[in-house]
């Protein structure tokens, strides 16, 4: 193993690459393995035999990748985790009478409607909001 591939962090709609290089004689056939499900073809791409890159990333891609080596001598592997953070929003309606909503921001919709906008980041698919309101 020449070079093993790092550990990724990214936005959901980003593009990630992860690389590998593997030295050997003869040289070593390179794959790349994901531990829980299939690679997307439809937006994977691999460059320079190594360099494994997948467009628009989204949540269901967030797993193990692998990049394994073969030649006879044997088999060589090096994984990286690729973690997707989702933008959550929720909107909340807030009754026209009530402006009074210290720390929060309100923002006023079609026809007097207003709404508040909460945004949060998650690395889980996960996310249990807890509101109050006083």
């Amino acid at each position: 193993m020449i070079k093993a591939p790092e550990n990724v962090s990214a936005v959901a709609g980003d593009e990630i690459s992860l690389a590998c290089v593997i030295g050997g004689r003869p040289k070593p056939e390179l794959q790349w393995l994901r531990t829980n499900g299939l690679i997307p073809p439809a937006r994977a791409i691999v460059e320079d035999g190594s360099v494994l890159t997948i467009r628009n990333v989204n949540p269901d891609d967030q797993d193990t990748y692998v990049c394994q080596g073969d030649n006879p001598a044997g088999t060589v592997m090096a994984k990286a985790e690729v973690q997707v953070h989702c933008k959550i929003f929720y909107l909340c309606h807030i009754p026209r009478r009530s402006n009074n909503f210290e720390g929060s921001t309100r923002v006023v919709g079609k026809e007097g409607r207003g709404w508040l906008h909460f945004r949060c980041e998650s690395s889980t698919l996960l996310l249990y909001p807890t509101m109050h309101f006083h």
